[in-house]
């Protein structure tokens, strides 16, 4: 047994299937399956059930499955506590954003961040905040930056930057005699908003 078979486990198992495990894992599907087959000749059982459309963990995969997930997670942390030791930063980041902070804020970083750490490798996804919330939970992002306030037991929250939401409304409207509009104030009118998941429901 080793990390890169535990890892494919892993990875089969939030994906649902080979063939989406070896798309996400770059590998071929052929290879997805025998080290996933090698881990179960050293268990001696099976680990997922073939015998539907989708798999899905067999009894043995589903204990295994938190000691997959622990060793991702203990990889991922020794190579950060080991990167204090050679000076140089490298790996590969994984982070998830929110639209307008993917679209407006992180450009402007991530530029002079490559520039000062050029080893390590950058995967964004812009996301709405379930969305990510959901990837960060299955250990497929590292973390996200999100514009919505989040209330989830397995998260660790942290402030990052403030924002500044502005009102606008056409002229003539009842609250653009107001001085001060608040929230109880705005939601009398009706809102677009965008699709679910991506802002708390007002």
């Amino acid at each position: 047994m080793n990390f890169h078979q535990l890892h494919i486990f892993y990875t089969v198992s939030e994906q649902g299937s080979f063939s989406a495990a070896a798309q996400r894992l770059h590998m071929t599907q052929p290879a997805v399956t025998m080290q996933v087959q090698a881990l179960e000749d050293y268990f001696g059982t099976k680990l997922f059930d073939r015998s539907s459309k989708k798999i899905v963990l067999s009894e043995a995969g589903q204990v295994l499955l938190p000691y997959a997930r622990r060793s991702i997670q203990l990889i991922r942390e020794a190579d950060q506590a080991m990167s204090a030791f050679t000076h140089m930063l490298e790996g590969r980041l994984q982070l998830g954003a929110s639209l307008t902070i993917g679209e407006y804020v992180l450009p402007r970083l991530l530029g002079p961040f490559g520039k000062d750490y050029p080893n390590i490798s950058i995967n964004m996804k812009v996301m709405n905040t379930s969305q990510i919330i959901e990837e960060i939970h299955k250990h497929q992002l590292d973390f996200g930056l999100v514009e919505a306030p989040v209330a989830h037991p397995a998260m660790m929250l942290e402030p990052v930057m403030g924002d500044e939401l502005k009102l606008i409304v056409p002229w003539g409207h009842p609250l653009a005699e107001q001085e001060e509009v608040t929230l109880v104030d705005a939601l009398q009118y009706p809102f677009v908003l965008r699709e679910q998941g991506s802002v708390p429901v007002l």
